[in-house]
């Protein structure tokens, strides 16, 4: 069930419990609604239906994929990492790259999970890794930014910013993008690491960056949303959200989703112009399918356990389910989410297709394939979808 119900409790603690949901609920805001956009853009929103924790009815004709069983929906293999995966796996080129807790970068055969090779670096990692033209890129505590070759995984080169570093890394043709806490954007050369150029801002750079189209994106602790030019970093535009930004931005169809100024906003790719957003805390695991947009967000309080699906065009609400999210992504009309189970929901109206009796945590989907890992130091790939 996606609600778990706990063992009976004593009247006392239950009421206690009760009362206490109910003042972080007030304080917190426990239903998140659209909004119109800043007066200045001139762009407006209808208010949005309150949300539900029953889904809409499936659509008939919405692709249904089949709930992998024992028999024929078993895990098409299971790779031993040897510690927690606590970031996704990204898939390219036929192989699955990871990082483990215990300081190490696999890289293993998308089709059998057999081992390519291993890289361990000094320090703990804290990305997904970036790939690009031939080079694998994490983010680890010692301060550097790893470059490992992706066929062999040897390092092809290391380097750090003067100051920390809690940027998740970007790869997109041949470049390597990240941000540091010394308030700067930075491309580097992905094949040797030489610096291409940078960018400030007027505070800390936390995002991971968006490349896509010869501009790269991402928000920074001066409240702004940033569009510079990928080739030399001068600034397309900026747009101004109110206090801290640090929520990955992503880019799809001509407009840039992000979280900040307790808002999800949507704006035009090409001038920063506001399309609408969408009041919510801070958001995690933005990913756009068929139209529909769809995350899950928390605030200082810790998670809401919701996923949350608003329009991508107008940014209404369409539905809200409720259980514990440790990541999700949609794919094929369907939204995958990682909790105490592997869940599957239909994007359109959110109700449950189908659950796979694994914990699951840091989730890919990629050519009809769940990739993640599990509570039991396991990256398992199973088979949920057909492959378009």
């Amino acid at each position: 069930m996606i609600e778990l119900e706990r063992d009976s409790m004593k009247t006392a603690a239950a009421l206690a419990a009760i009362f206490l949901w109910l003042v972080l609920s007030a304080a917190c805001g426990d239903r998140p609604g659209a909004s119109s956009a800043p007066a200045a853009s001139q762009a407006s929103l209808a208010p949005s239906p309150a949300p539900t924790d029953t889904p809409a009815p499936t659509p008939d004709n919405a692709p249904v994929p089949p709930a992998p069983t024992e028999e024929d929906g078993a895990p098409l293999w299971r790779y031993e990492a040897g510690g927690d995966m606590h970031y996704p796996p990204t898939v390219s080129d036929g192989a699955v790259y990871f990082a483990s807790s215990d300081n190490r970068l696999h890289a293993v055969d998308a089709a059998d999970g057999e081992l390519r090779w291993r890289y361990e670096t000094e320090d703990a990692i804290y990305s997904p890794p970036a790939v690009s033209d031939g080079v694998v890129c994490v983010m680890a505590w010692d301060g550097y930014l790893y470059a490992v070759d992706a066929a062999g995984g040897g390092l092809r080169w290391r380097h750090r910013t003067g100051e920390g570093v809690n940027s998740w890394p970007a790869a997109a043709n041949g470049v390597v993008y990240f941000g540091s806490n010394d308030s700067h954007l930075y491309a580097l050369n992905a094949a040797d690491g030489e610096p291409l150029w940078s960018y400030e801002t007027g505070g800390r750079v936390y995002s991971r960056p968006a490349a896509l189209d010869g501009v790269v994106y991402f928000a920074s602790w001066d409240g702004y949303l940033y569009a510079v030019d990928a080739d030399g970093g001068e600034l397309r535009w900026r747009y101004k959200t109110g206090r801290n930004a640090r929520a990955s931005p992503l880019v799809a169809d001509g407009v840039v989703y992000f979280g900040g100024d307790s808002h999800l906003h949507a704006l035009a790719a090409d001038d920063g112009e506001p399309l609408w957003r969408y009041e919510t805390e801070v958001v995690r695991s933005l990913s756009v399918n068929n139209d529909i947009l769809t995350f899950g967000w928390h605030n200082e309080y810790g998670f809401d356990h919701h996923v949350y699906a608003v329009g991508a065009d107008d940014g209404a609400l369409l539905w809200r389910y409720k259980t514990r999210v440790s990541s999700s992504t949609a794919a094929d009309g369907v939204v995958y989410v990682a909790s105490d189970r592997l869940y599957a929901l239909d994007a359109g109206g959110g109700e449950p297709l189908w659950d796979y009796g694994l914990t699951a945590v840091s989730l890919t989907v990629a050519d009809g394939v769940a990739y993640f890992g599990s509570n039991d130091k396991r990256v398992y790939a199973l088979r949920v979808f057909p492959p378009p």
